[in-house]
């Protein structure tokens, strides 16, 4: 049993992340303590998520020791779905919580308390938009249904960004909202003409005679999972953080780029399921190197994988929709010092 997946690769300046790093060692000098930093093993780091594939190498780290061996105990707490973890973190039950970018733009709205400070994944072929097979090409969507989660969502982002890339609208479409794991049932039943969604619904609706009419893969970026802490309760912890970071990077270039038999084990024994449902559902998403999570978490870059670019989109569309009004302070949100640290020191 094996498993490979893609690492996406971005070239970035050294003389960038030497940038960030300088004033953290210049606080050094000047402080004589790195980073103002008071570690305290015993204290546990928990972190809450919802299970998906993108969060698999933090459930095989925590299940195989990984951070044990570098000094920390971390635990997970799984979560029914976003809204739930997202009010874990900002109530301070969790220190760390995978989450959405629609999600952190919403939590930060009023007050300041999660920072991103990793890429989780990057969602390719694993979020796909299925529809009946008279829907030949994706500017066939015209005057359909189309099914998200529910308005605001990460899905209704991903399907705006994937509509603007064909030349479509919102205005051009209807919305309704379905549960991503019934979109299969809902198309059956005629309902919806077309609908985000994941495995195994996607592949479910496929066997059904269902076709694929797009993916994430076409709106590289639309889809990514991140991981934030709460500002408040991880002040004083950043080698923690930056320890957490380094432990999960070496997770994902290792053991889901070679057999990971081991892996596949212990998280089908974490998530109780089969080892195949493990496998079947990681194709499609896409892990980074320390290097590109610095080029895609600073909150000065530009380009289409960059948070920041990505942010600026899903801002507009909430403060169309009446959600926000007031943009949020990207430097506060995206935190790159721990890549940036990550990336210069290993």
């Amino acid at each position: 049993m094996s498993l490979s997946i893609k690492i996406s690769s971005i070239k970035i300046s050294s003389k960038k992340i030497v940038k960030i790093i300088a004033p953290l060692v210049l606080a050094t000098v000047i402080g004589g303590v790195a980073f103002q930093v008071t570690r305290n093993k015993s204290i546990p780091i928990r972190v809450g998520m919802v299970e998906w594939a993108g969060f698999y190498p933090l459930v095989c780290a925590t299940q195989r020791g990984d951070f044990k061996k570098e000094g920390l105990d971390v635990s997970i707490q799984v979560y029914k779905d976003n809204s739930a973890s997202n009010a874990a973190v900002a109530k301070g039950d969790v220190d760390i919580v995978g989450l959405t970018l629609g999600d952190l733009l919403q939590m930060n709205a009023s007050r300041k308390i999660v920072r991103v400070f990793y890429v989780a994944d990057q969602s390719g072929e694993s979020d796909a938009i299925v529809g009946r097979a008279e829907i030949k090409t994706p500017q066939d969507l015209r005057g359909k249904i189309i099914s998200i989660e529910h308005v605001n969502s990460f899905s209704h982002m991903f399907v705006l960004q994937f509509l603007k890339k064909i030349g479509l609208s919102d205005s051009d479409v209807t919305f309704k909202d379905v549960a991503a794991s019934d979109v299969a049932k809902e198309l059956a039943a005629g309902t919806i003409d077309a609908g985000h969604t994941w495995d195994p619904t996607k592949a479910e609706a496929i066997k059904a005679g269902f076709r694929m009419i797009g993916s994430a893969a076409d709106v590289p970026g639309a889809v990514m999972d991140l991981y934030g802490y709460n500002a408040r309760l991880m002040q004083d912890r950043h080698d923690d953080v930056v320890t957490f970071a380094k432990v999960l990077g070496r997770v994902n270039l290792e053991a889901w780029t070679k057999p990971a038999d081991e892996c596949v084990r212990l998280v089908a024994a974490f998530h109780q399921k089969k080892p195949e449902e493990i496998i079947d559902s990681y194709p499609g998403v896409i892990h980074k190197s320390a290097a590109d999570q610095f080029a895609v978490i600073d909150s000065h870059a530009s380009g289409d994988l960059a948070l920041r670019s990505i942010a600026t989109f899903v801002f507009s569309a909430l403060k169309k929709s009446g959600q926000l009004f007031v943009e949020p302070d990207y430097d506060f949100i995206f935190d790159p010092t721990i890549s940036a640290e990550i990336a210069a020191r290993f």
